[in-house]
């Protein structure tokens, strides 16, 4: 059997190490990171592979429902549906406005704030 050389053995080390973080990722099983100020390290579970954390210090932002890979940061807030999306201050409970706008004689609907001057 032919002997590695050192570039050879630290390239199969780092094969190894991200073999093992994609085989985690895929299976939702615990993956371990560096805990904040170089703490204990907390145990980051993604059961369902949105690439959300369920814990917070994973190195991303923490899903607040690990179950569901739709409920995650970042995603598109459905409003009066009573779920918290995009794990920002819960379910938008208005989800449009339509203002008859006398000037122009049309209607005009809208998710966004509306301020008349």
């Amino acid at each position: 059997m032919k002997k590695l050389d050192n570039n050879q053995t630290l390239i199969l080390v780092v094969a190894v190490l991200i073999l093992g973080l994609i085989i985690g990722n895929l299976t939702g099983q615990a993956v371990r990171k560096k805990g904040p100020s170089g703490g204990p390290s907390p145990t980051c579970t993604d059961s369902d592979k949105d690439t959300y954390f369920a814990q917070a210090n994973c190195g991303s932002q923490q899903d607040c429902n690990d179950n569901n890979p739709n409920i995650r940061p970042y995603a598109t807030e459905i409003c009066g549906n009573n779920i918290d999306d995009d794990c920002v201050n819960g379910d938008i409970g208005l989800c449009s406005a339509t203002i008859d706008i006398k000037t122009s004689k049309q209607l005009y609907s809208t998710s966004e704030e509306v301020k008349l001057v």
